[in-house]
């Protein structure tokens, strides 16, 4: 197999922008998600596989299983996510819990199985984490939503020091990124004629990554708003106060 990337939740929207750059950058393109088989087969060469992050059984899925068992991939990007807009009174336990498993624990049960792979075959990766503005910003009626964003920030602070320890030469990158014209807000008000656009965001992405010599680099990509030039800021930005 050639060295290829790994996109988890690349079946649509910024990931799916991030796996059609891979294809550009000459990487295989693998993208996994829930709608995997929703999609057209191999559209534009991307290897489209099931993976469900709200599975409690296997949130990585048989099919990425398969692939990074018989090869490690060079890249590996979380991407994917819901969006929930509602007060928290409002909220139903089932829906905080997709939630949690949707952007939290199935993405880290599902990396954790990866990082095992890997490090039993002693093979250093390239970790790139989709967050969000929202892991800083106080947001409306957006509780849940944001401190999961937050809590996969931290996550990935943490773990770039054991992703480093045990596998020498891997990397992690964390950008935080403003919202972006796709389907993500599908069955809301929001008005997404003024966000950013997903492939252009993957391009620059991508560019940050191919030249990243540092094992840890984070930076955000906030919204210009109404169509201007997004804002690139690099580091760990001051979280909102609440009042």
């Amino acid at each position: 197999m050639t060295d290829y990337v790994l996109v988890m939740g690349g079946t649509r929207g910024l990931g799916h922008a991030i796996a059609e750059e891979a294809l550009d950058r000459k990487f295989m393109a693998v993208a996994s998600g829930r709608t995997a088989d929703k999609i057209p087969a191999h559209q534009k060469g991307i290897c489209l596989v099931t993976q469900d992050f709200t599975s409690a059984v296997d949130p990585l899925g048989e099919e990425a299983r398969l692939f990074v068992a018989e090869q490690i991939p060079q890249y590996v990007f979380w991407v994917g996510g819901i969006f929930l807009k509602k007060r928290l009174a409002d909220c139903t336990p089932q829906e905080i819990a997709r939630m949690t498993a949707t952007h939290y624990t199935g993405p880290v049960a599902a990396l954790a199985e990866i990082h095992r792979f890997a490090v039993r075959a002693a093979k250093p990766y390239h970790l790139v984490v989709i967050g969000s503005t929202s892991s800083y910003t106080i947001r409306e009626n957006e509780s849940v939503y944001c401190s999961l964003k937050l809590a996969k920030a931290g996550f990935v602070r943490n773990f770039s020091r054991e992703l480093v320890r045990e596998l020498p030469g891997s990397k992690t990158t964390l950008v935080n990124t403003g919202a972006m014209k796709t389907g993500f807000f599908a069955g809301t008000d929001i008005d997404t004629s003024h966000l950013m656009d997903p492939a252009g965001i993957a391009c620059t992405i991508w560019e940050r990554v191919a030249r990243q010599t540092v094992s840890y680099h984070e930076y955000s990509i906030e919204n210009g708003g109404n169509g201007s030039v997004p804002v690139f800021v690099d580091g760990i930005q001051p979280h909102d106060a609440p009042f």
